[in-house]
């Protein structure tokens, strides 16, 4: 059963194809730029109050990451980008859930958080920036 479009994120078709990563053109990079959206796709749901959430489990024959991603007012409402209202977490090893960003996790946040990346999974990390700095919601870009 495919997943309902107007409130979860587009399924990313396993093709060659660089524009079949990039299914779901309403949400957006950090910079504003198209998403990767194939990094959402293992599982979603919605929550009562709007809420999206999103399971990766990348590299699952090599690893035991889990991503989570939480659009935290749903795909209805903007802006869908990277830092703004979608913010990722990591399940770690050791069965910590971390802010993306944070020490241990996949993605540092100096790379991937960034106000100068061109990066298709820009603001992955900015999580971790997010909670941990005050000052952060006033200096988006």
């Amino acid at each position: 059963m495919s997943p309902d479009p107007s409130l979860c994120m587009l399924r990313a078709s396993n093709t060659s194809k660089d524009t079949d990563y990039y299914n779901d053109l309403t949400y957006k990079t950090y910079t504003n730029g198209p998403l990767y959206t194939n990094i959402f796709d293992d599982g979603q749901f919605v929550l009562q109050n709007g809420m999206l959430v999103m399971i990766e489990t990348p590299n699952s024959q090599t690893s035991h990451q889990i991503f989570i991603s939480i659009d935290i007012n749903g795909k209805k409402k903007g802006p869908n980008k990277f830092g703004y209202d979608l913010f990722t977490f990591e399940l770690v090893s050791d069965g910590r859930l971390l802010p993306m960003g944070a020490d241990g996790t996949s993605y540092p946040g100096n790379s991937y958080c960034s106000k100068d990346s061109n990066s298709k999974i820009n603001g992955i990390a900015c999580a971790n920036k997010a909670l941990n700095d005050p000052k952060y919601f006033r200096t988006l870009p």
